[in-house]
């Protein structure tokens, strides 16, 4: 059975959008720890596929984001 990867990538995004910039830790942020993908990918059930694209997505657009913020 496949998980509902849209509506959990529209709550990983708005969770992004509301609490960014995040705080650096020595320069480098982690954005799993600010996110609990974990009971993400459980609320949504998730496939392991769909979890690990999820967490891929939200760290290319946070970095994305954070580009744009700089420049």
């Amino acid at each position: 059975m496949k998980g509902n990867y849209t509506e959990a990538w529209e709550e990983v995004q708005d969770l992004i959008d509301t609490n960014y910039p995040y705080p650096k830790y020595q320069g480098i942020t982690d954005i799993t720890e600010y996110i609990d993908f974990q009971s993400i990918g459980h609320a949504y059930e998730l496939t392991l596929q769909q979890y690990h694209c999820l967490i891929a997505k939200a760290e290319k657009y946070y970095s994305y984001i954070n580009a744009k913020e700089v420049t």
